[in-house]
Formats: structure tokens, sequence, C-alpha cells
């Protein structure tokens, strides 16, 4: 009896640390979120060295405009809600100005596929 009381607890230890570990996400920096997206961009679009440098300088420029706004509108969902989709608009029509035509029809649809 005493061997089961023992087991027991020990197998709710393990399943609570393997909880507890699992809710520890880990909070990109801007950097590593830029350089990420960017090589999703790369990898998907077949994007030229040149068209990866000016993608990359746009997503920096997005990134931190959102850690500006989320600053700004601290405690303001909707201001913040404004300020993201204005930050995503101004960095989609930058990244389809200096797309190919083929390109800009793959783009449109990992938009469409991550809405």
């Amino acid at each position: 009896m005493k061997t089961l009381k023992i087991t027991a607890i020990a197998l709710f230890m393990v399943v609570t640390n393997a909880l507890c570990a699992q809710s520890e996400v880990k909070e990109l920096s801007i950097e590593e979120r830029v350089k990420a997206e960017t090589t999703e961009l790369v990898n998907k679009l077949n994007l030229t060295p040149a068209q990866e440098k000016t993608v990359s300088n746009a997503a920096l420029d997005r990134a931190k405009q959102m850690e500006a706004d989320k600053e700004k509108y601290k405690g303001d969902k909707e201001g913040l809600k404004t300020a993201r989709k204005t930050s995503n608009t101004t960095f989609e029509t930058s990244v389809k100005n200096l797309l190919t035509p083929d390109q800009k029809t793959k783009y449109e649809q990992m938009l469409k596929e991550k809405l």
C-alpha cells in the first residue's frame, strides 16, 4: 500500500512537471522573429538576395513599429488592433511591390491560408 502511494505521488509530480514545462513559451527577440519570417518568405517565394534584403528590412520596420505600438496602446486593445492592422497592411504592400507576378500569386495564397 505504501508503494502504491509513493508511485501515485511520483506519477503526479512527473505529469505536473511535464505540463509546466510545456506552458513555458520562449519569447523570441525582434531579430529572431524577423529572421524566421524572412526565411519563410525566401523559401516559399524563392526570393532573390535583393528581394530578401528588402523584405527583411520591411519586416524589421514592422516589428519595431509593433513593439512601439504595444507600449503606446497599453490597455487599449482596439487602438492596438488598429495600429497592427495598419502595420501589416504597410508591410504587405511593400512586399507585394517588389514581387514578380508569380511570386505575388504565391504570396496572396499564403495570406489567405493564414487567415
